[in-house]
């Protein structure tokens, strides 16, 4: 089971339709044009699932710096 109501965000995002929080059990690998300066992934593409990774590998700094 990976649906959960609390939430990893320090702010609750603002999103304007439904959405399911899910726990970071999972880790995919993303493909993106560029990173913007209010750090969203400009058009994002799911390219797969990685096995290999555990979600505490994950960081996003890497792609920030």
């Amino acid at each position: 089971k990976i649906k959960t109501e609390s939430l990893r965000f320090k702010a609750r995002p603002e999103i304007q339709r439904k959405v399911t929080w899910v726990l970071p059990r999972y880790v995919c690998e993303v493909e993106f044009l560029e990173l913007t300066k209010d750090k969203k992934l400009r058009a994002p593409v799911f390219k797969r699932l990685r096995d290999d990774k555990a979600p505490e590998e994950c960081s996003c700094y890497e792609i920030i710096s």
